[in-house]
Order: structure tokens, then C-alpha cells, then sequence
């Protein structure tokens, strides 16, 4: 079972994937909702950084408009500095 944190999951799903309602029909919410699910089941049993997959997963596109979430970093920061 996938244990995301929920204020990055939040993030996320408030901020980050309404934006590829803006994207062309090959780039958009079904879209990366599939990439999302194709994530969790290859990486199923893996041991694996869960909320690294999901918030790569969620912005790999997100570029296709040029946007940047600087915001994403606040997390990594944390997450390079648990596994320090």
C-alpha cells in the first residue's frame, strides 16, 4: 500500500495536476492520472521512496507549459535530508 504524505499529496493534487487541464488531450488529466497508477503498480514491493515516485510521476509533464513548481522543493529538501 502507498503511504504518500498528505500535505504533498494535497499539494499536489490542488496545485500541480489542474494544470494539465491547460494541456493538449495527449498531455492531460487522464493522462497523468494513468502515469500515476502505471507508477504505483511497477513499483509495487520495491522499496522505493513513494513520495519521490508520486511527485515525479505528477509533474513529469508539467514542463510540456513551461511551468516550474519551486514550491516541489520544500519536500525533496526535506526528503534528502531523512535520507542523509
Amino acid at each position: 500500500m502507498w503511504e504518500i504524505n498528505l500535505e504533498l499529496k494535497e499539494y499536489i493534487e490542488q496545485n500541480i495536476l489542474p494544470l494539465y487541464e491547460a494541456h493538449d488531450a495527449a498531455h492531460g488529466p487522464e493522462h497523468v492520472r494513468t502515469v500515476l497508477e502505471n507508477s504505483f503498480d511497477l513499483l509495487d514491493g520495491l522499496d522505493v521512496d513513494q513520495n519521490m515516485v508520486y511527485t515525479v510521476a505528477a509533474y513529469h509533464d508539467v514542463g510540456v507549459r513551461g511551468y516550474i513548481g519551486v514550491r516541489l522543493f520544500k519536500w525533496w529538501e526535506r526528503l534528502r535530508i531523512q535520507v542523509s
